[in-house]
C-alpha cells in the first residue's frame, strides 16, 4: 500500500497508472473499501488512464455511483459520458468433454468474468479433490447468502426510488 501511496501522491493528468490488487491481504470488505476509494479518488481527481486490476467485481459499475458523478456538471451531461470505467477479464474456454474444467487462455476480453473459477486454479495446483470438493460446498452456499444479500438491496434502492 506504501507504493499506491507513492503512485496517488506523484501521478498526474499525464501518467499512467497501474495498480494490482489493491486492498489484497485485508479483510474482504475493507479491501474492496480501499479499492473503490482508489479508484474513485483517480478518477475524480487524477484524471489519467489507469490499468486497475482486481478480484472486486463491484469496481465495475463504479460509474453508476455518486462518487464519480463529480466529473459531470449536470445530469444531461451525465447521462452522455462515456463509461469511465471498462471492465475486461481473462478470457476461457470449456472442455468439451468435461465442462467444470476450465482452461485458461490468457487473453483479454471486455466484460466481467462470470465467475472467479478459484476452485478450478485449486485444481490445477494439485489441492486435494477432498478440500476442492468442500470449499466448492460452501462457495456455493456463499454465494447463496451473496445473491440474498444483493436481492434484499435491490429491495430497498426499489423502495428508496418510489420515495
Amino acid at each position: 500500500m506504501e507504493e499506491a501511496s507513492e503512485i496517488l501522491k506523484k501521478a498526474s493528468k499525464r501518467s499512467l497508472i497501474v495498480l494490482d490488487e489493491i486492498g489484497r491481504g485485508t479483510a474482504t470488505h475493507d479491501g474492496t473499501a480501499i479499492a473503490y476509494a482508489t479508484l474513485a479518488y483517480i478518477i475524480n481527481r487524477i484524471k489519467c488512464l489507469c490499468l486497475f486490476v482486481t478480484h472486486y467485481p463491484s469496481l465495475a459499475y463504479i460509474d453508476e455511483d455518486n462518487d464519480v458523478n463529480e466529473l459531470n456538471d449536470n445530469k444531461q451531461q451525465l447521462q452522455q459520458k462515456i463509461k469511465v470505467v471498462q471492465p475486461f477479464h481473462m478470457n476461457y474456454t470449456h472442455l468439451p468433454s468435461d465442462p467444470t474444467h476450465i482452461v485458461f487462455l490468457y487473453t483479454l476480453v471486455p466484460g466481467l468474468a462470470e465467475k472467479s473459477f478459484g476452485l478450478n486454479v485449486a485444481r490445477l495446483a494439485g489441492i486435494p479433490s477432498q478440500i476442492i470438493q468442500r470449499a466448492s460446498q460452501k462457495s456455493a452456499q456463499f454465494e447463496s447468502i451473496m445473491n440474498q444479500s444483493k436481492d434484499k438491496q435491490k429491495e430497498k434502492d426499489n423502495e428508496e426510488l418510489k420515495k
